[in-house]
């Protein structure tokens, strides 16, 4: 995909990210942030910097970040990280998910912080 995605590439970039998401994602207990991670050590760049590419095409504001997992045999870890309200909520509204626990929790979210973020637009 390059820096100017057509409408078609990012239809298909929702839907391949929602599944990623749904995969290797999590919205933390306390709702103040998304993440995803993927274990990465090569010298190319992680799929995870495309992904925040685009994600800041769609005014989704994100950060990377590598994590090392001292236990054994583990490989670094990449991190994309969504942090602010209305990211996530962006995230919520433009991504979403089809997994059951997620869904509850942007529900939850949804439910908290919706009313002031919409009163922001």
């Amino acid at each position: 995909m390059g820096l100017k995605p057509t409408f078609l590439e990012l239809g298909i970039f929702i839907f391949l990210l929602k599944g990623f998401f749904d995969a290797e994602g999590c919205i933390s207990k306390k709702l103040d942030d998304i993440s995803i991670g993927q274990a990465w050590d090569r010298k190319d760049t992680s799929p995870l910097e495309d992904i925040k590419l685009v994600l800041e095409k769609l005014n989704i504001r994100c950060y990377l970040y590598n994590k090392i997992d001292k236990r054994p045999n583990r490989k670094p870890l990449k991190v994309l990280r969504i942090s602010n309200r209305d990211g996530i909520y962006k995230f919520i509204k433009e991504i979403g998910s089809k997994h059951p626990e997620k869904l509850q929790r942007f529900q939850q979210f949804l439910d908290l912080f919706a009313p002031e973020l919409v009163a922001k637009v």
